[in-house]
């Protein structure tokens, strides 16, 4: 069960959470997409013989896919513990986690294996630490593909080198807001960042939420990549800071009304999309985030980004739910998370 987010961290008024996460291929066995389902299941196998001992002893846990629900998988995207191409029921594929989800290891995605970790706030260094501690004892049983030159070998070129990517997903409604979000992704853009929406890769920035990440894995070591990723993401958490002070205090009467309009309909909607509420839900956490809305515990935001989703919500009734009805339980989870505690 996710519990990670349940707690604020570094920057957390900007940083929503950090991730890392590291590909690595098994020597021996073609990549996934190469040696079709008789590789997957050989690279299963292997991978889960292998961390056998290392699950037992780090209280870690098995997930087979193949027995997991359409709503199981859908949940486990919405978590962000396994990439949208896993969620298909031909591949065999596996998922290996932590009490907390804080650490997931995706067996048979696009590589063999994708080691990753997230945390609350800006925590990159603790993050890559987690990963590279996992790596570093399944590495005890299994070799990876690696080259002397080119590095850890992996499915997609980019990868090369590390196999690193290094990520924060970051609330930017101020940088949206002004227009100036189009001058940092350009800049990310000549500095080899790339910039996504909520779930990566070909995903729109709901609720003016973005992650930014890394593109170059070759000719970097991981130390380097972990301390420019934090340099690009402390300058933007600076530009945002500033723009928020300059649009409150430009007109704070029109600034404080757009952030209690959007908490006034979560707080009191009896049917809500998801689109909705990931709008209404920034301007929200931009009023806790600024002292605005002072009632509200910032780690309920973070709860309800989950919660609220298509997935989760239907998984938390254990089955398919019609449009509806999600929207109906979505505003019940917003006015219970969003209650005023003190009038």
């Amino acid at each position: 069960m996710s519990t990670w987010n349940e707690s604020t961290g570094p920057e957390n008024d900007v940083v929503i959470s950090s991730r890392v996460r590291l590909a690595r291929n098994i020597s021996g066995f073609p990549f996934t997409h190469i040696g079709g389902e008789n590789t997957q299941k050989a690279v299963y196998d292997a991978v889960h013989d292998a961390s056998s001992d290392l699950i037992k002893n780090l209280g870690l846990t098995w997930v087979d896919l193949r027995k997991t629900t359409a709503i199981d998988r859908r949940c486990f995207v919405e978590k962000h513990l396994m990439s949208p191409e896993m969620t298909d029921v031909k591949r065999v594929g596996g998922l290996i986690l932590n009490g907390d989800e804080s650490l997931s290891v995706m067996v048979n995605e696009e590589d063999h294996l994708r080691i990753q970790s997230i945390l609350p706030g800006l925590q990159l260094e603790t993050a890559y630490k987690m990963c590279d501690d996992f790596e570093e004892k399944l590495g005890e049983k299994v070799n990876y593909a690696f080259d002397e030159k080119l590095g850890y070998l992996t499915s997609c070129p980019t990868n090369l080198g590390t196999g690193m990517r290094v990520s924060a997903m970051m609330h930017l409604p101020a940088l949206v807001q002004s227009g100036v979000i189009k001058r940092i992704l350009e800049a990310c853009s000549k500095m080899g960042v790339s910039v996504r929406g909520v779930y990566g890769e070909n995903s729109e920035a709901e609720g003016n939420i973005f992650q930014i990440s890394n593109q170059v894995t070759l000719g970097h070591s991981e130390e380097e990549i972990t301390e420019n990723m934090a340099h690009i993401i402390r300058q933007i958490i600076e530009k945002e800071r500033n723009v928020r002070m300059r649009l409150m205090n430009g007109n704070k009467i029109l600034f404080e009304d757009k952030i209690y309009r959007a908490y006034g309909i979560l707080a009191n909607a009896r049917s809500i999309s998801r689109a909705e509420t990931m709008n209404l839900m920034s301007l929200v956490r931009l009023g806790i985030d600024m002292g605005v809305i002072d009632f509200i515990d910032p780690k309920n935001i973070n709860i309800l980004l989950v919660e609220i989703q298509p997935g989760c919500i239907q998984k938390k009734y254990g089955r398919e739910l019609t449009p509806q009805e999600r929207d109906e339980i979505r505003a019940g989870l917003c006015r219970k998370m969003l209650e005023r505690e003190t009038i």
